[in-house]
């Protein structure tokens, strides 16, 4: 059940903040990760892989052997490409820690994230 005040929260925020919180952004936040960081993005995308994965699988939506083969290759070039840049740690060996200082490179990287993201939900 969602309370009334829970769907404005997100408004609120935005009121307050100027930055817009919704759907994940909100969840992100009130997680305690900030919603602009490059780990709360990839962790975005790695549960979303995970759920869709699920989501396949349990209704049996994929076509073929092929088809669940190559989702689970692109999932595994996720996390060989996020573990090897260090998306999804925290502290020095995080990518957030080494692109602090470079604020363009990081909101790239997090758009490309949000962009994976919002593939991933669509199940495009």
């Amino acid at each position: 059940m969602v309370w009334a005040s829970e769907r404005k929260a997100p408004h609120l925020m935005t009121a307050l903040t100027g930055r817009e919180f919704t759907g994940t952004s909100w969840r992100l936040f009130l997680s305690g990760v900030s919603p602009n960081s490059v780990l709360a993005w990839h962790n975005s995308c790695y549960n979303t892989f995970i759920n869709l994965h699920q989501s396949l699988t349990k209704h049996r939506h994929f076509e073929d052997e092929f088809t669940q083969e190559v989702f689970i290759d692109f999932f595994g070039r996720f996390n060989v490409w996020a573990d090897n840049i260090g998306a999804g740690r925290r502290g020095r060996a995080s990518l957030d820690y080494r692109l602090r200082d470079a604020s363009d490179i990081k909101d790239y990287v997090i758009l490309a994230l949000q962009r994976l993201s919002k593939v991933l939900q669509s199940g495009e």
